[in-house]
């Protein structure tokens, strides 16, 4: 049907203006209730009418049909009629746009806004800078939501074709400092317009910069998208990388711009990109799509780049010149093959080629320029893999590169702080690594000893070498305390240095040490050691308390005298109020058991958990791991003890804590019920909702052991009876309903024979309240219990319904919530496999079952529940495919 023939129609003005209403709105779903709302707000249609006018255009094929969703036909056309409503003389807005914006709910806001948007575009040719129709439109968008606001998703929409606006709309929002994690896709698809790309990349930077987030883990990060854009991929004209570069290198002029978590290099060094991939969509499946990078295209782009890398290695500021360093690995590196894809031969000889000469460029600078010895450390790490492993002419440019580096003392020690187990060693001899790595260690720390004879005189080198990593690199001294043990082992003068300056000083940089240096005087001078150890316990420096700790956890006290002192200071140490000085305090039990495991037991006994599930995962492991102190030797004393130490604790959190949990619901059955009964009653007298007495479903990784004892069945009826005893006021009865049943899943949650039998034989009697009691038990059975356990499930619906309505609806409500409840998974696009099995099992069983029984309700339900949720996958699937 065309807009004439509508025309003769005795019904045509309802029409059009249902037309109209569906333009501005498509596409849309008609069992939609908003858009029946909005028709009948919008232009005074009726509901019925409305339902009846949209079978007519559908019968007329005005609109046409795939799925579950309507479009208009692409005989009728949209645009048109959107225009012939909403635009007026001069290219003015009639004022129905407006009307429109205002009736709509934030469901229909982004289809409304997106086809003004892109029939505003069309009207000015592609560039609706100078328009002013959407003016009323715009001047309505005021966000409210911090979460995927409907107005910012709005604009993202269309930020493509009214990149201005949206770009003007996002700036505003930043300058307010508002909802600035939504914007950034919103200047993304507002760069893909070339004439606004600088404004965009502006805001993008503007956004991102100091945004310390990991970009790898953040899609949407306004850096990560500025990236992306400089990123050489198909179908992007090479004038658009190079507007982005012009971008970066405007940035990098600028003395302040690196002064942030991120540098202009972040974007910058994605130029060096030799490959990547897109992904396009066909209904649920997607496709990674491999490319590679032409190295004679992007050439004169990197060179540039890589030359403002290279004049960035000699920059004042070493925290710039090391991040240049890092970026030249970024030049160096050749396409892998994503996704299998092959690398020819040719191809990766031309990025051979471009590779030796950014090498030689690299030899070059680094032999006229004098570097700062932490830059030279990472241009040794950029040339790393060239210099060891390739196998092409790019490994004698790399290795020419690293004889250049300086040999100096500071950068043989700054190597060192930042790869202090010898990565790079490892690397060029695998197999005599370890020698050479024993060799290199002690010629630098006799170097240094021999440089610096007096203590604190090289404890305050290695400090601002320390101090200089810190603030020169975005890298950290990964592991100085290899070094560091070294020259403690060289040098008792240095271990004086380190523990007096730890005690003047405990924010220094090398009270780190501290430990390390306790442990060497304990090994040296066992009687000064104890000194040292007390006064960092009287220190009240709660790193240094730990420190006590961690020394004596490393003390062989088969070898070394463990006396009155070390108890005494284990003792101060598990009764801290501080997490991290009692489990250094728990590290050094360890330690104890293995001289003597009655003291270590009498120790344990002394730890203060607190709250923290860590400590007690700490505490238990002693239990749990290792010949020391075996389960089996703790007794019911010792079991009341840790038991009551875990009451405080929210979480049962970790794997020992679990283990420790099993073992003793097995051997100590009874004491282990009632502390998780305890737990529960702890929950729901303080009304702690994040208090959880129990592990319980997807929290369970080691199943409770009630079932291997004898006393089952005992513990089963001793539950049951607590829980039917319990009285509790409205807001507390509905906490201890939902515990109370979690502990008897985690106790007796497999529903065995025996819990089977239970129920049976307790149905028998039941009254009301019984009845209620088993329905919230059952409310934790698994989604099968339903239908494989169907001659239960009908008798106790049976006897429900003679004791009367609410003990038959409660156990009816609870089989259906059981049934229907927790996770699902399966197959993008299609049911669920467990919906479809739901479906042919109670298509089973109501083929059998009498239509009077008590149970057809239920298995009626769940056949509906099921079909519903097999049509909603199919809805789903098809409004995706669309």
């Amino acid at each position: 049907m065309i807009a004439g023939e509508i025309g003769q129609r005795s019904d045509a003005e309802p029409l059009k203006k249902l037309l109209r209403v569906l333009s501005l709105c498509q596409p849309f779903y008609l069992d939609d209730k908003a858009l029946l709302a909005w028709i009948e707000k919008l232009e005074a249609i009726q509901p019925h009418d409305s339902n009846r006018l949209l079978k007519l255009l559908i019968e007329s094929g005005v609109l046409f049909k795939r799925g579950a969703r309507y479009r208009l036909s692409p005989d009728v056309l949209a645009d048109y009629i959107i225009e012939a409503a909403c635009v007026g003389p001069q290219s003015q807005s009639t004022g129905y746009a407006e009307k429109a914006f205002d009736a709509a709910d934030d469901r229909l806001i982004q289809a409304l806004l997106l086809n003004l948007g892109k029939l505003d575009w069309r009207l000015s040719n592609g560039d609706a800078s100078n328009s002013n129709l959407l003016d009323g439109i715009w001047a309505r968008l005021k966000p409210t939501s911090e979460y995927a606001d409907p107005y910012i998703r709005s604009v993202q929409a269309i930020a493509f074709y009214q990149p201005l606006r949206a770009i003007t709309f996002g700036e505003g929002l930043i300058r307010q400092g508002k909802f600035t994690n939504q914007l950034a896709e919103i200047f993304k698809y507002a760069a893909y317009n070339l004439k606004y790309l600088p404004r965009a990349c502006a805001a993008l930077w503007q956004l991102g910069k100091g945004d310390n987030r990991q970009l790898h883990q953040h899609p949407n990060h306004p850096i990560r998208v500025l990236a992306e854009l400089c990123e050489v991929q198909p179908n992007k004209p090479l004038d658009y990388n190079e507007a982005v570069v012009e971008f970066g290198l405007s940035l990098a002029a600028n003395p302040a711009e690196w002064s942030d978590h991120y540098t202009p290099l972040d974007i910058l060094s994605a130029i060096f990109k030799t490959e990547g991939h897109t992904t396009t969509a066909q209904n649920h499946a997607l496709r990674f799509n491999p490319f590679t990078v032409s190295p004679k295209a992007v050439a004169k782009l990197r060179q540039r780049v890589l030359d403002l890398v290279l004049e960035l290695l000699g920059n004042a500021n070493t925290r710039v010149a090391t991040r240049a360093a890092a970026a030249i690995s970024k030049a160096l590196r050749y396409p892998m093959g994503l996704f299998n894809a092959r690398i020819s031969d040719p191809l990766r000889a031309e990025w051979t080629k471009l590779f030796c000469n950014t090498l030689e460029s690299v030899e070059q600078a680094v032999k006229q320029n004098k570097y700062d010895p932490l830059v030279l450390v990472g241009i040794a790490k950029a040339v790393s893999w060239h210099a060891t492993y390739s196998n092409s002419d790019t490994s004698k440019y790399a290795k020419r590169v690293r004889a250049a580096l300086s040999s100096s003392l500071d950068y043989r020690v700054l190597s060192t702080l930042v790869d202090g187990y010898g990565s790079e060693l490892r690397r060029m001899d695998a197999k005599n690594y370890e020698s050479l790595h024993k060799k290199h260690l002690k010629e630098l720390a006799d170097d240094l000893v021999a440089t610096y004879p007096v203590g604190e005189d090289l404890r305050r080198y290695i400090a601002q070498q320390l101090d200089h990593i810190h603030k020169g690199s975005a890298e950290s001294a990964g592991s100085p305390y290899v070094l560091y043990g070294a020259l403690l082992r060289a040098s008792i003068a240095l271990t004086r240095a380190t523990i007096e300056d730890a005690l003047a000083d405990p924010k220094s940089r090398t009270t780190r040490f501290a430990a390390d240096a306790l442990l060497t005087m304990w090994l040296h001078d066992m009687g000064e050691a104890r000194k040292v150890a007390g006064a960092y316990l009287r220190s009240g420096e709660y790193e240094l308390m730990a420190h006590v700790g961690r020394a004596i956890a490393a003390l062989d006290f088969q070898r070394v005298e463990y006396g009155n002192e070390e108890a005494d200071a284990i003792k101060t140490l598990v009764a801290s109020d501080n997490a991290n000085v009692v489990d250094s305090g728990i590290a050094a039990i360890r330690s104890v058991s293995r001289h003597d495991a009655d003291e270590a037991m009498t120790l344990a006994r002394l730890v203060k958990v607190g709250e923290s599930h860590r400590l007690a995962d700490e505490l238990l492991c002693l239990f749990g791991f290792g010949a020391e102190l075996p389960f089996v030797r703790l007794t019911e004393a010792d079991i009341d003890l840790f038991l009551e130490k875990l009451i405080a604790v929210p979480e049962l959190d970790g794997h020992w804590t679990e283990t420790f949990l099993a073992n003793a619901s097995k051997a100590f059955p009874h004491k282990t019920l009632k502390f998780f009964i305890k737990r529960v009653e702890k929950a729901v007298a303080e009304t702690a909702w994040k208090y959880r007495p129990t592990n319980h479903g997807p929290y369970v990784h080691i199943p409770l052991k009630f079932k291997e004892s004898p006393a089952y069945g005992s513990l089963l009826a001793k539950v049951v009876g607590w829980m039917a005893n319990a009285s509790y006021e409205q807001e507390q009865k509905a906490l201890f309903k939902y515990r109370s049943r979690e502990l008897f899943e985690a106790a007796f949650g497999s529903f065995d024979a025996e819990v089977i039998q239970f129920i049976e034989r307790w149905s028998e009697s039941a009254d009301e309240a019984a009845f209620k009691l088993i329905a919230n038990i059952l409310d934790e059975a698994p989604h099968t219990f339903v239908f494989s356990q169907m001659p239960l499930v009908v008798n106790l619906l049976t006897k429900a319904q003679r004791v009367g309505f609410e003990a038959f609806d409660a156990v009816n409500a609870a089989l259906f919530s059981s049934a229907t409840g927790g996770m699902r998974s399966g197959t993008a696009g299609e049911p669920f496999p467990r919906d479809v099995e739901a479906k042919a099992e109670c298509e089973k069983i109501l083929a059998d079952l009498s239509k009077f029984s008590p149970a057809y309700e239920l298995y009626d339900g769940l056949l509906k529940n099921a079909e519903d949720e097999i049509k909603r996958a199919l809805r789903d699937r098809e409004e995706f495919e669309d």
